[in-house]
């Protein structure tokens, strides 16, 4: 029988994989960290592992700023 592996959806393609296919990235003071061990104390988001979604991260944050729903990621972070 093998181990459950969690899905996640990438915020940029919205495609659905193991969390362990996926890159996660936490926001801290307004700005995305890589979080390689999966560790960091803020909501996680995640990311595929490929130049398309990687390239978009920039423009999903500053959309996401200004429709203020990465609020959250924000405020926990803080």
């Amino acid at each position: 029988m093998e181990k459950f592996k969690p899905l996640r959806t990438c915020v940029i393609c919205r495609e659905k994989k193991q969390k362990d296919e996926l890159l996660r990235f936490v926001v801290i003071d307004k700005t995305i960290v890589f979080d390689i061990n999966a560790k960091l104390q803020s909501r996680g988001i995640y990311v595929c592992d490929n130049n398309k979604c990687m390239n978009n991260l920039d423009k999903w944050k500053n959309k996401k700023i200004k429709n203020r729903r990465i609020k959250l990621f924000i405020n926990e972070a803080s």
